[in-house]
């Protein structure tokens, strides 16, 4: 048998056997139960949302844009700011937790989680970065000008607005607390409602990302060269 034809045959085993695997992995969890969803604090669009996103500077030195960036993965989003005294580092420690269990068990669908701040006057990148790398060092830190990022926020079921400055020039952010979650083709597929906790955001990921990731994007995201 001539080499080429041997190299044919070998390409063809492997595209069949990668479809094996993608079947199978393609095939979990299909069923999609929207009321145990609700018991998890996770709402889904009726129809995944269109969202009108603007670059944002990031962390990783590049500007982001959420809806053309992440082709093969899905995003959660999270805002809050790091003067934050207690939801948004509480929600960053379950987030972690969440995304180290994600890694080892789902690596066939990928998840990044993205910290988009309510507070750019005071959250620069640097700082930022450095901050987030307190809780994972994959988070992506995201910024833009304040009322851009209410607009985006609104967006995606999040209000957020700043309270007036103390005599110190000390100030808050009144926030809502939810998260949301983004899929491979930029659209707001799910809010995820807090209180945050880490076993609650992973069961409804569990429920949501494999039933609605297409077989596409999946292999997207398990072939390097796409």
């Amino acid at each position: 048998m001539k080499p080429q034809a041997i190299g044919i045959i070998l390409i063809a085993l492997l595209a069949a056997g990668l479809g094996i695997f993608l079947g199978m992995q393609f095939s979990k969890g299909r069923s999609l139960d929207i009321e145990q969803l609700s018991l998890l604090n996770a709402v889904m669009m009726p129809e995944p949302r269109v969202i009108d996103a603007q670059p944002l500077e990031a962390t990783t030195g590049k500007t982001i844009d959420l809806t053309k960036d992440f082709e093969g993965q899905w995003v959660l989003v999270n805002f809050g700011y790091m003067s934050c005294p207690d939801i948004c580092p509480i929600n960053l420690v379950e987030l972690a937790k969440v995304q180290a269990e994600w890694d080892k068990t789902q690596p066939y669908y990928p998840l990044q989680v993205v910290y988009l701040t309510m507070d750019p006057a005071r959250d620069d990148l640097d700082t930022m970065r450095t901050y987030l790398g307190h809780f994972n060092e994959d988070f992506i830190g995201a910024r833009a000008e304040f009322k851009e990022t209410q607009k985006l926020a609104l967006q995606l079921n999040t209000v957020f607005e700043a309270e007036a400055k103390d005599d110190d020039g000390n100030y808050i952010v009144s926030h809502s607390d939810s998260l949301a979650l983004i899929n491979p083709d930029g659209d707001l597929e799910a809010v995820l409602r807090g209180p945050q906790n880490s076993k609650r955001i992973l069961e409804a990921l569990n429920q949501i990302i494999p039933t609605q990731t297409s077989l596409y994007h999946l292999s997207a995201a398990l072939l390097p060269c796409h």
